[in-house]
């Protein structure tokens, strides 16, 4: 269900593809509609898979690509793929929407809002490897040095507490909103 978000920079991405034959392979997870939308031999499906499977298939990967629309559905979900990606290596490229918060730009990754930005960034991480290595280098440090749970529990942890102390009040308001 990712097509709308995908759809822009796909006529980049097969070109590029298409300049670079056999150099680059795409592993793509989940999402068939996008493998078969892609104008290239080398390119392997996995469907879904075990938790375990997903990050050993992430490990493996130089590049992720992070494609989400400016959507209120979009908005409303996590930068969680970006420290997946940071955690193991992998560097990123994504769109601003959910991830600008947490990418630097041209230093933890890369991000990009039209299909020319895409493809000319895209084409940095591909080509330059030393950059590529350094950025997700940068971006596993960013993660260690401010995201971990560590740091973060105690707020939550306070949440849940409120949460649990207005469950009353919160679940009046949910009735009213879904009789």
């Amino acid at each position: 269900n990712r097509e709308a978000d995908w759809q822009p920079i796909l006529p980049a991405l097969n070109e590029l593809l298409a300049q670079w034959g056999g150099k680059v392979q795409m592993q793509v997870l989940y999402d068939e509609a996008f493998y078969k939308a892609l104008q290239t031999p080398y390119k392997m499906f996995e469907p879904m898979c075990p938790y375990e499977r997903y990050h050993e298939v992430v490990s493996q990967a130089d590049v992720a690509l992070l494609p989400l629309n400016d959507t209120r559905f979009n908005r409303m979900k996590s930068d969680l793929k970006f420290l997946q990606c940071a955690a193991h290596g992998v560097a990123v490229l994504a769109s601003p929407t959910v991830y600008e918060e947490s990418i630097c730009e041209g230093e933890t990754g890369f991000l990009f809002s039209t299909p020319e930005e895409f493809s000319s960034k895209l084409e940095v991480l591909v080509l330059d490897v030393e950059r590529r290595r350094r950025m997700a280098e940068q971006a596993y440090v960013w993660v260690r040095e401010r995201r971990m749970l560590w740091q973060h529990y105690r707020a939550r942890y306070a949440w849940y507490l409120e949460m649990a102390a207005r469950r009353q009040e919160l679940m009046d308001v949910l009735r009213q909103r879904l009789p």
